[in-house]
Order: C-alpha cells, then structure tokens, then sequence
C-alpha cells in the first residue's frame, strides 16, 4: 500500500500493476530524467557555441569606413 498517493492519477488497473511490480514506475522515472538532462545538455552547447563569430574590419584602401543601412542616424 505504499503507492497509494498515485490513486488520484492512476486507473486501478495501473495502480495494481505498478503495486505489483514498481520497477516499472522507476524506470519510466529514470527515462524521464534522461530525457531531460540530454535537453538541457542540447540547450547549453546551442547556448555556448550559438554566440555569432564577428569577421575582423579591415581597413579601406581610401580610409573611409563604409556604413550599413542599419549605421543611419548613428554618429
């Protein structure tokens, strides 16, 4: 009677089964936690390596720098 707190969510017919056999709760559990820990593992390297790698300017031969469309009206 130690699952008793899953009646609420469960049908009786699965709360018997996981009474029965309660391996199965833990690897469902266990399966989930993975699940998670391999999405936020996927988020932090899309986190780390997404930050845009910026060309390094190089100088004009007349020494005017060019302006972007975005550059108007900024000093």
């Amino acid at each position: 009677m130690a699952w008793e707190f899953l009646k609420p969510i469960l049908t009786p017919n699965a709360l018997a089964t996981v009474q029965a056999n309660p391996i199965i709760l833990a690897y469902l559990l266990g399966w989930f936690l993975a699940l998670i820990a391999v999405c936020l593992l996927a988020w932090y390297i899309s986190f780390v390596t997404g930050k845009p790698y910026k060309k390094p300017k190089r100088p004009r031969k007349d020494g005017v720098e060019k302006k972007s469309f975005f550059d108007f009206g900024k000093n």
